[in-house]
């Protein structure tokens, strides 16, 4: 394959379990090494970048969060320790949080634990709140709103949106659908990369 992504926009990229997505992912946050071909950030090659710069310039959300065993406060600024209260307090509005979190006996010093009893889809948008705070260049999320009702998938897809104005996000989803203002989409089938334009016919479908 052979890709170029914006410095800024919204890029989608679909395709069923097992066609290679999340390995793709992985080669960008060097997890796994390539052996063939080559990934440039900003004109750099990819293996020359630092990890920990590497790190701090991408934020990555699965799609099943792990919260550290802390306060939902650490969890959150985790990676950004430089982000204010006010700030980590907006954050959480955004994401339909805030009133859950300050329902909590002890708010947000309230430690993750059974106890609290988080949904999937709080969690989801606890990890969410984590990558904003940490204020990268790249976002990328792995179906960010399959935990969702509708209502909070509204919230995370506007967040999305305002985020792809300033830096790059990709968008990992298995519905069309989804990406209703993405500046580019992308299929992986059948081991190839396929161009949305290749797929119109789907989309009229989906």
């Amino acid at each position: 394959m052979n890709l170029t992504f914006p410095e800024r926009g919204l890029i989608g990229i679909i395709g069923e379990s097992g066609s290679g997505k999340s390995t793709f992912i992985k080669l960008l946050l060097r997890l796994y090494e390539g052996e063939v071909g080559k990934i440039y950030v900003q004109d750099r090659e990819l293996q020359s970048i630092a990890l920990n710069q590497l790190r701090q310039a991408i934020s990555y959300v699965p799609q099943d969060v792990d919260l550290f065993n802390g306060t939902i406060r650490e969890n959150i600024m985790a990676y950004g320790t430089n982000m204010s209260e006010a700030e980590m307090i907006h954050i959480c509005e955004r994401l339909n949080m805030h009133q859950r979190i300050m329902s909590l006996p002890e708010q947000y010093n309230s430690m993750i634990s059974e106890r609290i009893n988080l949904s999937g889809g709080e969690k989801q948008r606890l990890g969410i709140a984590r990558a904003l705070a940490k204020k990268s260049l790249i976002y990328v999320f792995d179906e960010p709103t399959s935990s969702l009702d509708q209502e909070n998938s509204q919230f995370i897809k506007e967040i999305i949106e305002d985020l792809s104005k300033k830096y790059l996000v990709i968008v990992i989803e298995h519905r069309l659908e989804t990406f209703e203002n993405a500046d580019h989409i992308y299929q992986f089938q059948n081991g190839k990369l396929v161009d949305i334009d290749e797929l119109e016919v789907t989309r009229d479908n989906a």
